[in-house]
């Protein structure tokens, strides 16, 4: 585990780029439209460590590939999904140290976190249909891309939910996020797990914690598609509101980025 001064140097140095995203809540550059995709490549982890930031290829986010899906959730996913995007044209992706796969195995101590997240990836790549292999994100030699941070410690500072099913901040370069592309989650229930999820990482032991979030609070930005009520930021912030009642406002703040 890290210790306090890895810890408060981690937090210092995106202290430029939490103002910046802020800034653009009240105020959008022209490049704006930039961050929003017309094809998605790949399915990733909602993690912010492996995002792709060195790639700035379009990105689905969804929490451990899939993992906390029920298999009804699963196909209303790729059900979604298929709707705007050719499923066969996706790359599945699976990553080291994820939060998710941790979670499931502790309500399933018989399975070990990595296998899962393979098989997980697996079985959502075999729904998809496409022919593309799975690639794998981590620290390891063995990792097709390399992914950022630390191994065992969560360094966002906000968390993105976007309802266009579009956005990349990497194109610009913003604050590294959970990243949860709620237009394509199976139901309100699971797009409010994620977030509840996304939060309980940031607050955690693996996080920041959430006393230090009293002063500079957890952004929670919502990037909504206001031509589609089901994602429109109305929505999405009633979500929100479900998901974090039991939180301190003092160390929440949403924001609108559409």
């Amino acid at each position: 585990m890290l210790d306090k001064k890895a810890i408060d140097q981690l937090w210092f140095e995106q202290d430029e780029k939490y103002l910046q995203l802020q800034k653009l809540a009240i105020e959008k550059p022209d490049n704006w439209q930039s961050v929003f995709h017309l094809i998605p490549k790949r399915i990733v982890c909602m993690d912010e460590r492996v995002q792709l930031r060195e790639y700035r290829e379009p990105i689905i986010g969804l929490a451990g590939s899939g993992i906390l899906l029920s298999d009804k959730q699963r196909q209303r996913f790729v059900d979604k999904l298929a709707q705007e995007v050719d499923p066969g044209t996706i790359t599945v992706t699976y990553h080291e140290y994820c939060g998710a796969c941790n979670l499931y195995c502790f309500d399933h101590p018989d399975q070990q976190p990595l296998p899962v997240a393979k098989k997980s990836a697996e079985e959502l790549r075999k729904m998809l249909g496409t022919n593309k292999p799975l690639e794998k994100i981590g620290w390891s030699d063995d990792c097709q891309i390399k992914a950022a941070g630390k191994t065992d410690f969560h360094h966002a500072r906000v968390i993105f939910v976007d309802g266009t099913g579009k956005f990349n901040p990497g194109r610009l370069k913003l604050i590294d996020g959970f990243l949860l592309s709620v237009r394509y989650y199976p139901d309100d229930a699971y797009i409010m797990k994620e977030i509840s999820i996304a939060i309980s990482l940031c607050f955690g032991n693996h996080g920041f914690g959430q006393e230090r979030f009293h002063q500079y609070p957890l952004l929670i930005a919502l990037i909504g598609d206001e031509t589609n009520e089901q994602y429109e930021n109305r929505h999405l912030s009633y979500l929100v509101k479900q998901s974090i009642k039991d939180h301190s406002l003092e160390t929440i703040k949403v924001i609108d980025l559409a």
